[in-house]
């Protein structure tokens, strides 16, 4: 991910449950930000990144998901 002045905002959902809420804007810009979610329950879903915000940038650059 990537965070800066314009930037927008993204959720992120497993499922129909959305784990995750962030906003990426940011005072200076960086990149190589890791986003981590609250720890949350073993499920099963269609992972799905939205983006929440309208005409502000969003740039991903990898999803990693781990489960214990």
């Amino acid at each position: 991910m990537e965070k800066c002045p314009a930037c927008g905002s993204v959720t992120a959902s497993v499922g129909s449950t959305v784990v995750g809420s962030w906003s990426l804007k940011a005072a200076t810009t960086k990149r190589k930000v890791l986003l981590v979610t609250a720890p949350f329950s073993y499920r099963t879903g269609t992972v799905r990144v939205k983006v929440t915000s309208s005409g502000k940038p969003v740039y991903i650059d990898g999803l990693g998901i781990r489960r214990t």
